[in-house]
């Protein structure tokens, strides 16, 4: 008869006892994104409204701002898809 003793559990990697610093790492960059689109934002609402006080229309201004912000966008979407896709919640 074949028993095997589970009172000495095997010690848990350290990987699996903290997150490791590299997805530490990827946590922060994704935040710094997010913050830098939020910044992106801002100015550029500000930048549109003084625009409109001024009494502009559609612009090409407005044009070239909106493009910016699509760009950053996306890069925060791949950057977060890429987050999510090497295994990270």
């Amino acid at each position: 008869m074949n028993t095997t003793d589970n009172s000495q559990a095997k010690p848990r990697k350290l990987e699996q006892a903290a997150p490791s610093s590299n997805r530490c790492n990827q946590i922060n960059q994704v935040k710094k994104i997010v913050g830098r689109i939020t910044k992106l934002e801002t100015e550029l609402k500000a930048i549109i409204d003084r625009y409109h006080q001024v009494g502009g229309g559609e612009s090409e201004l407005e044009l070239k701002l909106r493009k910016i912000n699509l760009r950053e966008s996306n890069r925060s979407r791949d950057a977060a898809r890429k987050w999510k896709k090497d295994g990270n919640d």
